[in-house]
């Protein structure tokens, strides 16, 4: 009762504001909620029931701002949601705990000092690795190491100061006891040096916002495409965050993203004839004269909300290779399609350019929704290599479906099936960036591979969650040893024909104690695959074991003055 009393003296100074115009940065934080947070299940959950709860917030354009969640609070204070509903009202006490909204005045500078300590033990059959999928089953390093230590601490500390709704800075750092052993860093140079522990930078960025405007500068996260079971296949949760400068225009129904990230860069790995372009095969030069290869990735997006219930979005990449190519005018536009603007195949370069389009949409019913997913590229390579290649998509479709209706309000239980059947030739170089499938960006793409996904969720309380998940997934149909030329330049060797399958079973638990910030994680699965690592008739069965356990403290978002 005081709880509610709570909510009914502090949520409506920013529940008018939050109604009448979301875009604007509803209370005073324009910082990027990061994707791990707990947060995004209990808004998921929340909108999984309560969809219309989700009018202004984009289900595929994420990570949020933590304006998004004061947002979503905003909203089921308005539509009165915490009354009738008492496991509603429970998600929102933690998600109000989390995102305090702010009574009377905000304040002229606001603080977010936030310091977390994460454990992790692991254990496995042959000290076998499977996550991320994509990178199929693992069993040691090129050191020797197992792929994922048995312990693991990581110290993070994430920091933002913000001056009124206009202009914030912020940075997360990570000090890691095995920085090596995550995929997602690739591009750290600590991944590629012979150490186990190391400093990372996770987040460093500003932020400017007037209005519907929005100005990103700095290197930050980005996840394109709806909530699911696995993430998009176009940019996931799964790559490491992206040096950018994006773009973002808001409104109740329509946003807008550009973009213009480097996704990585390096040194050369072969040499070059006299037009600039790689020879195959052939060797780098001396040190002191290789040149720098960028892979420069520009993006336009559409998000649409034509109705509460429906959302909508299109997409489309540049991604640019070559050597001290740097930003390219024909790319670096918000207004000109880059299927106008993209260079013919014959020009100097042609061949290093990538071109993406990426259309889904999301339904959303009360109790259920259903999401797809559709990915196509072009690429410029002889048509008789693009003919070997396949047909250059990848698509994804799945939904999800509250328990409600069966009178079983913890429950909720999804099914997605995803199939990537992509290649793109663009200089794999030690900098991979990599999506959820099998599919580095700004690599080799491939080969064809799917997965199918299936969970039960039982939720007795916003802090408490017990999953059953399935998985099977395949791939290497056709393999790049088809495509000679490629070998030569540089790709692994990929036997074809000789397809890796893996069915897994897992049982997950998560708790939280919110008010001594403590998360806790306990994972079990099994194992089943064949044809390991591409050889055929090697089979065998593993299990796995995860503890986690996270410690966050924050020391407050404190304010000085007040806003005018």
């Amino acid at each position: 009762m005081v709880r509610g009393v709570c909510r009914r003296l502090v949520l409506p100074a920013v529940t008018a504001a939050a109604l009448a115009a979301p875009a604007e940065g509803t209370a005073q934080s324009l910082r990027v909620v990061p994707l791990d947070h707990w947060a995004y299940e209990l808004a998921d959950e929340l909108l999984l029931r309560h969809p219309r709860l989700g009018a202004g917030l984009w289900l595929g354009n994420r990570p949020w701002r933590e304006a998004d969640f004061l947002v979503l609070l905003a909203r089921a204070d308005s539509a009165g949601l915490g009354e009738p509903d008492r496991r509603a009202e429970a998600a929102l006490a933690l998600l109000e705990r989390a995102f305090p909204a702010h009574a009377g005045a905000e304040p002229e500078v606001a603080i977010h000092n936030e310091v977390s300590l994460r454990l992790a033990a692991h254990a496995s059959r042959d000290d076998a690795a499977f996550d991320p999928s994509f990178l199929g089953v693992r069993f040691e390093e090129v050191d020797g190491d197992p792929p994922i230590p048995a312990l693991r601490g990581v110290l993070q500390h994430d920091f933002a100061v913000q001056y009124r709704d206009r202009f914030a800075l912020a940075w997360r750092y990570a000090i890691d006891s095995d920085v090596t052993g995550d995929p997602t860093r690739f591009r750290q140079l600590e991944a590629r040096e012979d150490t186990d522990y190391g400093f990372a930078l996770l987040d460093a960025y500003a932020v400017y916002g007037y209005g519907p405007l929005r100005v990103t500068a700095g290197r930050n996260e980005l996840w394109l495409g709806q909530a699911g079971g696995s993430t998009s296949v176009f940019v996931s949760d799964s790559i490491p965050p992206i040096d950018q400068l994006r773009i973002d225009l808001v409104t109740r129904t329509l946003r807008f993203t550009g973009m213009i990230g480097r996704l990585s860069g390096d040194d050369q790995n072969r040499s070059l004839d006299e037009r600039g372009e790689t020879i195959p095969g052939s060797l780098p030069p001396p040190a002191n004269e290789r040149r720098d290869v960028d892979r420069i990735f520009y993006l336009h997006r559409v998000d649409w909300q034509p109705a509460d219930y429906l959302q909508v979005a299109i997409s489309e990449a540049a991604l640019v290779t070559g050597t001290d190519r740097g930003l390219d005018a024909r790319y670096a536009n918000l207004l000109m399609p880059f299927f106008v603007t993209q260079e013919d195949e014959d020009e100097s370069g042609g061949v290093d350019v990538n071109v993406m389009i990426n259309a889904e949409g999301v339904l959303l019913v009360p109790g259920a929704r259903i999401w797809t997913n559709v990915f196509v590229q072009e690429f410029f390579i002889d048509a008789e290599k693009r003919e070997n290649i396949g047909n250059q998509m990848a698509y994804k479709a799945g939904g999800e479906l509250a328990g409600d209706a069966l009178g079983l309000a913890a429950l909720s239980a999804g099914l997605e099936y995803t199939r990537v059947d992509v290649f793109s030739y663009l200089h794999r170089g030690l900098n991979t960036n990599h999506t959820q499938f099998g599919a580095p960006l700004g690599s080799s793409l491939g080969p064809d591979a799917d997965m199918a996904q299936a969970w039960i969720t039982w939720r007795p309380r916003p802090d408490l969650r017990l999953t059953l998940d399935a998985m099977a997934r395949r791939d290497g149909e056709r393999g790049v040893e088809t495509l000679e030329s490629v070998i030569e330049a540089g790709h692994p060797d990929f036997p074809s024909g000789v397809v890796q399958r893996e069915r897994r079973l897992g049982v997950e638990a998560w708790g939280m104690l919110p008010g001594h910030g403590v998360e806790g994680t306990l994972r079990v699965s099994a194992h089943d695959l064949t044809d390991i690592e591409h050889e055929p008739g090697r089979e065998g069965s593993f299990w796995t074991a995860e503890v986690g356990l996270r410690v966050r403290h924050v020391f407050g978002s404190r304010g000085a003055g007040s806003a005018q």
